[in-house]
């Protein structure tokens, strides 16, 4: 255990407490550290967790397993710090693609050598400062560094990504018995490691994984056993090949002397899995070689450079261009805002002295630019760090000149100011009171349960008045029928019945400001057979009037009405003491569907639905004669023809006689009805006469043609003069 960290200058205190490693070995160590009541105070060493290539994890608690989902899980959580690791299949293989750190009202996405906040590309290192006086850094020392600085805590987590599939995780010790995630529980207790988000503790390895996975189990499904990769690829006979080489790795140098204190039977597992999946490569081994380093460290082993010492291994750390390793660098890392870096050691790949790394590249410190949450800024540029109110300038060289940003927050009468997260100013919020289940729907005789949240401001009990309207009724006092939570938020209806339902509002004073929520209460509606329809189906043809009914079967009805097709309809209803009819007058095609009706009783409720089925107002034009002979020069030339329709008549003005050109009627004249037929003279004919005419009859932009009529003619014949004396 170590002390809580934190100085004021009230006291100082000598604490001693105890710290526990792997090698279950006891001893003291003095520290110094208080509370706010200057009383002795001591925390938990910090915890370790980490997962390395496929992924291999180990706890905070030691426990270590191989987990091959394909999704995204959440390995971290403590307070308002959540941490997810994306999974990604390849082939036989499962490796970590991305880690995703939600902090505050910020995402913060670490995949490959690219680093996002809330999905903007930012270039690392870089710095983020948030209201509470919480800090967020990420570090490029050839692998990214991540740390939260949180309420003195320095760090309160921090996490190392490789920038190919592995991280390591390191968190303080306040966060003891409170974490959640693929981490475990950390409370000493390798057996509840696996529990899951519901609280029990899984049965396998794959169902825990799944319990932490961010979607659902249809999306995320548990993924089978691991099999033994070196089995399945045909390497069996090389496995223990594989195994001596771990085994002469882990027994060389400081990597030695730590496997005699932490058992190194899972570590050469999960190496010689790696081994296999690479057909025998070594390197691919190198990750779990790292993790257990780490381990090592966390055990008070300083393996810093390893890798470089092990003649068995060609595990050396590998570094970006112009950078070299070193096996203790200045922590926190050279930057811009920082050349010299910190006073504290650190493992990784530094630039050469008067240089720092950016974008993963050496520059020279004069280059440098202006930096705040990864952006980037020149000489002369201005920019806002709105967590912790400060309008900055670029000044050069990574320097910056900061002014306090001034607020001047003026809010009408009924609104209040709140302080947002990520905004400098306060803001003006109305309606700052609301009711979380406006419209609850109660059970007869149980209790129900009204609930108001305030939002920007802390209220108490005495804030807070219940009341029912309309009329306005004060229900605050009334114990026998309503009940207040402690804190005034709460109203509960011990009984409901008829008579409680109706509206309520919760009306929160608080320094002159008043709001409120309201809610509505009912009770549900029970069915009843009330009403049923004449006719379930009723057809129509287009033009007639639609008539649709309903039987009413004595019940009470107190509020009645229809929808036609969706929409309600509140004309020509015909509403009777045992029966109702909805009349739709000339009703067009588009009436067909279904019309409903709807009624209410004494908490009851009912409907019938009648569909309506249209027919087509169908129109048939016949010719009378489909050839007619014509005289030159005669007057009697008259093609007609006959009209019907399904419904309603047929008007004159509606029926054209027109000639027939190149398959169009043209030249139509209006026809004339005479004896049921509807024709019209052609005049006296001539040889333009001939032709094929045909009747035309126009309705709501609807034509119907008949055959073609062909008008051919003769000449005239002429007349015979009689011979006197004849008889």
């Amino acid at each position: 255990f170590l002390a809580v960290e934190g100085f004021r200058d009230c006291c100082l205190c000598l604490v001693f407490c105890r710290v526990v490693v792997r090698a279950k070995q006891w001893y003291q160590r003095r520290v110094r550290g208080f509370n706010d009541n200057c009383v002795k105070t001591c925390v938990p060493e910090q915890g370790h967790c980490s997962a390395a290539a496929d992924p291999f994890f180990i706890t905070f608690d030691g426990s270590e397993f191989a987990f091959k989902g394909d999704c995204k899980y959440n390995f971290f959580g403590c307070g308002d710090i959540k941490m997810y690791a994306d999974h990604e299949k390849e082939k036989a293989s499962t490796k970590t693609k991305y880690l995703e750190i939600a902090f505050k009202t910020d995402v913060y996405k670490l995949e490959g050598n690219t680093v996002t906040i809330n999905g903007d590309e930012v270039t690392a290192p870089l710095h983020k400062v948030y209201k509470d006086g919480s800090a967020l850094k990420i570090q490029d020392v050839g692998q990214f560094i991540l740390t939260i600085v949180q309420d003195g805590k320095d760090p309160l987590v921090e996490l190392s990504w490789d920038k190919l599939t592995s991280y390591n995780l390191k968190v303080h010790g306040t966060c003891k018995g409170q974490t959640t995630g693929m981490c475990g529980k950390w409370n000493d207790k390798k057996k509840d490691d696996m529990t899951m988000p519901d609280g029990k503790v899984a049965e396998s390895v794959e169902a825990f994984g799944t319990a932490w996975a961010v979607d659902d189990e249809e999306e995320c499904p548990t993924p089978p056993p691991i099999p033994d990769i070196c089995e399945d690829f045909g390497l069996a006979t090389e496995k223990a090949g594989f195994e001596a080489h771990v085994r002469s790795v882990l027994k060389v140098g400081v990597l030695g002397l730590c496997s005699k204190v932490i058992d190194i039977t899972e570590t050469v597992d999960a190496a010689v899995q790696e081994m296999c999946l690479c057909f025998g490569d070594k390197n691919c081994a190198c990750p779990v070689f790292n993790q257990f380093a780490a381990a090592c460290d966390a055990a008070d082993f300083n393996t810093a450079g390893w890798a470089l010492k092990n003649k068995n291994t060609e595990c050396a750390p590998t570094c970006p261009e112009g950078s070299s390793f070193m096996a203790a660098g200045p922590k926190p890392a050279p930057s811009c805002s920082d050349p010299n870096g910190g006073r504290k050691t650190q493992k990784g790949c530094f630039c050469p002295e008067g240089q720092v790394m950016e974008g993963g590249k050496c520059i020279e410190a004069g280059d440098c630019k202006c930096e705040y949450a990864g952006q980037r800024y020149d000489v002369g540029d201005k920019y806002d760090k709105p967590d912790i109110c400060q309008s900055c300038k670029c000044v050069g060289n990574g320097k910056e000149k900061c002014d306090d940003i001034k607020c001047n927050t003026k809010c009408n009468e009924d609104e209040i100011e709140i302080t947002v997260d990520g905004e400098c100013c306060t803001q003006c919020l109305a309606n700052w009171v609301e009711a979380v289940n406006p419209r609850p729907e109660a059970t007869v005789n149980e209790p129900l349960a009204l609930t108001c949240k305030v939002t920007g401001v802390e209220v108490t009990a005495d804030d807070i008045k219940w009341v029912q309207f309309a009329p306005e009724v004060d229900v605050s006092k009334p114990k026998r029928i309503f009940d207040i939570s402690d804190d005034g938020l709460v109203l509960t209806i011990k009984s409901m019945n008829e008579k409680r339902g109706g509206n309520y509002k919760c009306v929160v004073t608080k320094d002159d400001k008043t709001s409120e929520g309201v809610f509505e209460v009912t009770l549900p509606i029970v069915h009843e057979d009330l009403i049923e329809p004449v006719q379930e189906t009723v057809q129509f043809i287009e033009g007639k009037d639609v008539v649709v009914e309903v039987k009413k079967l004595g019940g009470t009805i107190t509020d009645l009405y229809w929808e036609c097709n969706g929409v309600k309809v509140e004309k020509k209803i015909v509403n009777k003491k045992d029966s109702c009819k909805l009349i739709l007058k000339k009703a067009t095609a588009d009436a067909a569907g279904s019309c409903t009706c709807f009624v209410k009783g004494v908490g009851s409720q009912d409907s019938a639905e009648i569909k309506i089925e249209a027919q087509a107002n169908e129109v048939t034009v016949t010719p009378v004669k489909k050839k007619i002979t014509c005289t030159i020069g005669k007057k009697k030339c008259n093609p007609k023809c006959t009209v019907e329709k399904t419904v309603g008549t047929v008007s004159a003005k509606s029926v054209k006689i027109c000639k027939l050109e190149n398959d169009k009627p043209t030249a139509c004249k209006s026809a004339k009805k005479k004896k049921g037929k509807f024709g019209k003279s052609l005049g006296k004919a001539t040889e333009k006469t001939a032709g094929q005419y045909v009747c035309v009859h126009s309705e709501d932009g609807v034509e119907t043609i008949s055959e073609p009529m062909t008008v051919s003619l003769k000449t005239k014949e002429p007349k015979e003069k009689g011979k006197k004396g004849q008889i």
